[in-house]
């Protein structure tokens, strides 16, 4: 199974846009500009284009290698292009050289506690929270800490994954961009699909309550109840506390690289909604055909 992380998926753009007014160099040679180059950045992170942003992230740090934003966003961009150990190796040194340069904020020690929760570790992900509080005093860290902690401690739960709602949507665009370059060993592509909610099969109250869906995994072979239950209680502790995400319900789109032999497939992608403050509501899993060529 290939994991796909969104934990900040969306969560960072929130993030990334309240530090749209940091400083750069205003112009260079050419006419451009760091902060046009980060707004672009920020703007196909937005928009789940995440080659781009990663091409745009990093035309800022050329720009402005000592500017720790475009740091941050190259690392965010990176990790959800793709969870593969040598992306997760790629955000964890932007995030430290992010570090480095100044920024000690509460978001950069989230996101090195995700990529050390998508590597498994577990425990470095704890002692990274701890550390951060107590450099920070940032809350988000301190919830997301007692979130782990909770769970760590917790007798294993006998909750069926019957009681997360299982929603529905129908694909309507799957298109294969160009990979990555430097990303991904090998990809062949990124795939990128369009889709919409079923929301006829969806209660009301329910309906207002979905913000979006962040993309867990996905495989050939499709997901055990098991996976299901187990990956939500994994990701969502820190999806709620990073804070709000954006709203791209009913109408929403997902991407995760392509390999060669995944060429003509069919992917069970793995999805988990989610409200404004990052709760899970349910789960979707789609059925997304890989073109053969």
């Amino acid at each position: 199974m290939r994991f796909y992380r969104l934990l900040s998926l969306l969560t960072v753009v929130c993030i990334l846009w309240g530090c749209c007014a940091c400083g750069g160099p205003e112009t260079v040679s050419g006419g451009s500009s760091w902060q046009t180059q980060y707004d672009l950045g920020v703007r196909y992170l937005s928009e789940g284009n995440y080659a781009e942003a990663v091409i745009a992230f990093t035309a800022a740090i050329d720009i402005d290698p000592k500017n720790p934003a475009a740091y941050i966003g190259r690392a965010q961009a990176t990790v959800f292009f793709g969870g593969t150990e040598e992306n997760l190796s790629a955000a964890l040194a932007d995030y430290e050289k992010a570090r480095e340069l100044g920024d000690n904020s509460g978001e950069v020690w989230l996101g090195i506690a995700d990529i050390y929760i998508q590597q498994g570790d577990y425990e470095k992900a704890i002692q990274t929270l701890e550390q951060g509080w107590n450099e920070t005093g940032d809350e988000a860290l301190k919830d997301a800490l007692a979130s782990m902690e909770m769970e760590d401690e917790a007798p294993a739960s006998d909750t069926a994954v019957s009681d997360l709602a299982h929603f529905t949507a129908n694909i309507t665009e799957v298109v294969l961009d160009p990979p990555i370059a430097g990303t991904n060993t090998d990809s062949i592509g990124q795939l990128r699909f369009s889709y919409t909610w079923d929301t006829d099969q969806i209660a009301p109250e329910l309906s207002e309550r979905i913000w979006t869906a962040l993309i867990a995994a996905w495989s050939p072979e499709g997901f055990s109840d098991e996976e299901i239950y187990e990956l939500a209680g994994m990701y969502e502790p820190l999806w709620k506390a990073e804070g709000s995400l954006w709203k791209d319900y009913p109408d929403s789109n997902g991407s995760f690289p392509v390999w060669t032999e995944d060429l003509g497939t069919t992917q069970q992608v793995l999805l988990y909604a989610l409200d404004g403050e990052g709760t899970i509501l349910g789960y979707l899993i789609l059925s997304v055909e890989i073109p053969a060529e």
